[in-house]
């Protein structure tokens, strides 16, 4: 039985060798055969080729779309960024034009001093109360001694130390410091003492008149303002009143300062 099961299959691959071997010599040599086969063959594959073309175009087009996108998003963070340094620059160049107009008024309304400018670097509480630093020194030509200004017109202090390229400024309302002032209303030469946190304080007698806003000056044909009379104590007990008031700047709004060059200097 096993013989014939084997035979059976032997018969079979004999039959299906023997049509293959015609049908290919009828491909291969019969021409209307080899012609009808071929027109079959293009017919079957043509929609494949299309549509593998079509799916090849396709993913092309996407690449492309997401290559373009993504251009178009660098390209967008590239002007986002220079748009904000243009921005910032024009920012900048508002503020120089501000501060150079600023600048010229103060030395146009200074005429007849010669002034140094010097920028503040560190102030209360950064630096010790009622003392400046400055960023102007030996090398600017800063001298101990020096009056130091705000806008070329209020008395703030004097210079107490200098080196090559900074300089130390003691306000007139530092503990103890003592000044020459005017008190402009009622003529009268007097001497503030400071009271450390930009107040000071004056000594007059009681018999002297003397009212809140008064001006107080300093002496000689260019007086500066040193401020104005803000509080009187009388104690009826003492002879003398005391006279308070304080520097009439913020020197926390305060850049710059205007040192007031000495004649004999160079």
């Amino acid at each position: 039985m096993f013989l014939q099961t084997k035979n059976k299959k032997n018969r079979k691959s004999v039959w299906l060798a023997g049509f293959l071997v015609i049908v290919f010599s009828l491909i291969t040599f019969h021409k209307p055969t080899k012609k009808a086969v071929s027109s079959a063959l293009i017919k079957i594959a043509t929609p494949l080729f299309r549509a593998g073309d079509f799916v090849g175009k396709w993913v092309e087009g996407k690449g492309f779309v997401f290559k373009d996108k993504q251009s178009l998003l660098d390209e967008n963070l590239v002007l986002k960024e220079r748009n904000m340094e243009l921005e910032n620059r024009q920012i900048l160049f508002s503020f120089l034009e501000e501060e150079n107009k600023n600048l010229k008024a103060l030395f146009l309304s200074t005429e007849g001093r010669e002034y140094i400018l010097a920028s503040i670097v560190s102030r209360p509480p950064q630096s010790p109360y009622d003392i400046l630093i400055i960023d102007s020194g030996l090398e600017q030509g800063i001298r101990e001694g020096m009056l130091v200004t705000a806008y070329g017109s209020v008395l703030i202090g004097h210079i107490s130390e200098v080196y090559q390229r900074e300089s130390k400024v003691k306000l007139i309302s530092f503990p103890g410091e003592t000044t020459n002032l005017f008190l402009q209303k009622i003529n009268l030469a007097i001497t503030s003492i400071g009271k450390g946190g930009e107040n000071l304080e004056i000594n007059l007698p009681n018999s002297i008149e003397i009212s809140s806003g008064n001006s107080i000056m300093t002496e000689g044909n260019f007086p500066l303002i040193a401020g104005f009379v803000e509080r009187i104590e009388v104690n009826l007990s003492d002879p003398f009143q005391k006279v308070f008031f304080r520097l009439p700047v913020n020197l926390h709004n305060l850049r710059n300062v205007m040192v007031e060059k000495k004649k004999d200097v160079e």
